[in-house]
């Protein structure tokens, strides 16, 4: 895994209309959206660092319940997403960056997320739980998958992503490389695709020649290749899903 001194999540900012709405759900505020059935198939989603609130993530929400997902994305930063327009220097100083990562250590995180699991279960009941994780959130999806808490689990660009992490995992779960990621380079992406190639459970990996970390949730769509990487990888997602976690 690659340090990581300043934020890696350089994109665009999407507009559209939202569907969905806010609840809460143990301790954390959730984006929930799509069918509210008993006995569906719910996904959550582990966000970047700029959380819950963007519209990017939450319009991918909607995307993936419109597939019949029920979908729940929560504020995992309590309100404090990292703000590139705000709290980047002119002059390049990161020092910001990394005193605001320490405020949201990766352990806390889990244990709010476990909390959210279990109310979600008592609330909506559903069948099964996966979970996709960009970036920041996918440290937090592989270890899920290293547990019996979820069913399936996707990994889209992942930082703080371990190779202990990805022999532990025990569910079906996904790989989404990009070309030009500074938390997985080359070399790490091949001893992580040499890791899934041994394991007993589904495992499924693609490489985004071009693209770079954060394209499937931050990417430019106004570039061709851009829009057409992310689309592809959504519906990677979307297969995956359906056939692991449902």
């Amino acid at each position: 895994m690659a340090p990581t001194d300043k934020p890696c999540c350089i994109g665009t900012v999407k507009q559209g209309e939202l569907k969905g709405k806010n609840v809460e759900l143990g301790p954390l505020t959730t984006y929930v959206t799509g069918t509210e059935n008993a006995g569906g198939a719910a996904v959550l989603i582990i966000p970047d660092i700029f959380g819950f609130s963007i519209p990017n993530t939450r319009l991918f929400a909607d995307q993936l319940a419109q597939q019949g997902f029920f979908v729940l994305l929560p504020d995992i930063f309590h309100g404090n997403a990292w703000d590139d327009k705000v709290q980047v220097a002119p002059n390049g100083d990161w020092s910001q960056f990394m005193a605001w990562k320490d405020k949201h250590p990766l352990g806390p995180q889990l244990l709010q997320l476990d909390r959210l699991l279990k109310d979600m279960h008592q609330q909506y009941k559903p069948k099964s739980v996966s979970c996709i994780g960009f970036c920041w959130g996918g440290h937090h999806s592989v270890t899920l998958a290293g547990s019996d808490k979820v069913q399936a689990a996707i990994v889209a660009h992942g930082s703080f992503v371990t190779k202990e992490l990805v022999q532990g995992a025990k569910q079906p779960i996904q790989f989404l490389f990009a070309d030009n990621d500074p938390q997985i380079g080359e070399d790490l992406r091949k001893e992580f695709e040499a890791i899934l190639a041994k394991k007993q459970t589904p495992t499924n990996s693609k490489f985004y020649p071009r693209m770079h970390h954060g394209w499937t949730i931050r990417g430019d769509e106004s570039d061709r290749k851009q829009k057409e990487g992310a689309a592809d990888a959504f519906a990677e997602m979307v297969a995956f899903l359906k056939k692991y976690g449902v």
